[in-house]
């Protein structure tokens, strides 16, 4: 019945007690947190054959182990036993616990990778162990059928509506990976949809009875942009089906967007989270690769985009960087792409540090802002680019007015052209000012904006495949 849960039990101790030989004290830190270790991918890696072994026999011998241990409940000396002191703990949940175990355990070596920086080794041994472990976990016989049951089901309960073409949505590797109940935002009408997140596209549904009513076409992740929108209560982002047309120099082509809002802000969080996941460039579930294709995953919308066919040079910021909207063109000169010398590999490290480091280091500046206008979001940072710029000229009288008057235009005004989000008592107190201002009167909505960057764009900013562009001279 425990099939080779010693073995088992014996690998994970040594990994264990590898992990503990490897500690290193820390150095004027709390007493909770004495001691750090140094390179855990690459005590996994070393023992990632024999763990996949054990667990793999494990595994394979689960559905044995359940069905002998039913028998034995049927015979009453077992039974017996089991209740004869001292209490054994629930057999069924230890017969469980190894493949929960060996099921978390890609996850939590996933939060490690993300906070392990670019140049350490362990950024090597971390990607090889997460490919094994969650090879293994998805190679189990119960997890595949499970999960092919699962897909079976939907299709079942599927149903389409008049508008949208009939298609099979059991296909391939593809499987379920969040699902839940969203609101869709139509006309000012607000109408509940199921929304179901597979390892490739997202589809809204209608509940109706025991079925799902498809209401749309499928929107595919490679080919959607998301971001959130300044509602009064935090719940409401947008999602734009975008494409691209390489005849045209890779020109972004914009479709529908979809108003959507969870139930709570964090709902609302956790689906732009899984959709941003899966729209990111590595499958999470299968660890492989996407093809090379055009990735959005954009926190505001972008400005509408005319064609331009004008030879003149590019116009640029007080920086000295292109002002882009996004769109490559034909005529489009080195200074489109690049900000200036590539940085060194101790300078993107600085980066990924913290966001003080990128603003305060001009060039993190100037690489930090070409991402955002990539990104179709660039209009936080220029705002406070300009706060900082006020706050260094320290103008009086009619020049003061002059500079807060042109920034409350271009940002915080009801007309403006590259609008922030910044919440109704801030605005309020802020447009009461520009007709007497003083220096400091943006500093609440500059920490804002910070907040935001902080948040949201300078963690893809600081992400493996974006700083690794940067060091080839790319970005």
């Amino acid at each position: 019945m425990f099939n080779n849960i010693k073995e088992v039990a014996d690998i994970t101790n040594k990994v264990l007690k590898s992990l503990t030989i490897s500690r290193v004290p820390l150095i004027n830190t709390t007493p909770n947190l004495p001691y750090y270790i140094y390179s855990i991918g690459e005590v996994y890696r070393e023992n990632s054959a024999e763990l996949v072994q054990q667990y793999e026999e494990y595994l394979n011998g689960r559905k044995a182990a359940h069905q002998e241990f039913n028998r034995l409940q049927s015979v009453g000396e077992f039974m017996s036993f089991l209740q004869e002191p001292p209490a054994l703990p629930d057999l069924c949940n230890i017969l469980q616990q190894p493949r929960e175990h060996i099921g978390s355990l890609p996850c939590l070596l996933q939060g490690v990778l993300s906070a392990t920086p670019l140049h350490h080794p362990d950024q090597a041994h971390l990607g090889h162990v997460i490919q094994v472990l969650s090879a293994l976990s998805r190679t189990s016989p119960s997890k595949k059928k499970s999960e092919a049951r699962k897909m079976a089901d939907i299709q079942e309960r599927l149903i389409f509506s008049s508008s949208v073409k009939p298609f099979p949505i059991k296909e391939g590797d593809r499987v379920l990976v969040h699902e839940g109940s969203l609101y869709k935002l139509d006309k000012k009408k607000k109408h509940k949809v199921y929304a179901m997140l597979f390892t490739d596209l997202l589809l809204l549904t209608k509940e109706v009875g025991q079925h799902l009513k498809v209401v749309q076409d499928p929107m595919f992740l490679s080919q959607i942009m998301i971001q959130d929108f300044n509602c009064d209560d935090g719940t409401e982002f947008h999602i734009t089906v975008v494409a691209t047309l390489p005849a045209e120099g890779d020109k972004v082509i914009h479709g529908d967007t979809y108003v959507l809002r969870g139930k709570t802000v964090e709902s609302k969080d956790v689906w732009k989270k899984v959709i941003g996941d899966r729209a990111s460039g590595v499958d999470r579930l299968t660890q492989k690769p996407k093809p090379e294709q055009p990735i959005y995953n954009l926190p505001c919308l972008p400005t509408p985009m005319t064609e331009d066919h004008s030879t003149s040079e590019p116009e640029v910021d007080e920086m000295g960087v292109p002002i882009w909207d996004g769109v490559t063109k034909p005529n489009a000169t080195k200074n489109d792409k690049k900000p200036g010398k590539k940085p060194s590999m101790e300078e993107c490290r600085r980066w990924q540090e913290r966001l003080e480091n990128v603003l305060d280091d001009p060039k993190g500046e100037k690489h930090f802002l070409l991402f955002l206008k990539k990104e179709f979001c660039s209009e936080n940072f220029e705002f406070w680019k300009d706060v900082k710029l006020l706050k260094h000229k320290k103008p009086h009288g009619d020049q003061l007015k002059k500079y807060v008057k042109e920034i409350y235009n271009n940002y915080i005004g009801e007309h403006a052209s590259k609008q922030i989000n910044v919440n109704g008592k801030l605005k309020v107190a802020i447009t009461e000012a520009v007709n007497d201002p003083y220096l400091e009167m943006f500093d609440d909505a500059q920490k804002h904006v910070v907040q935001l960057m902080r948040d949201g764009p300078y963690m893809r900013f600081i992400k493996e495949e974006n700083i690794l562009h940067i060091l080839r001279g790319n970005g």
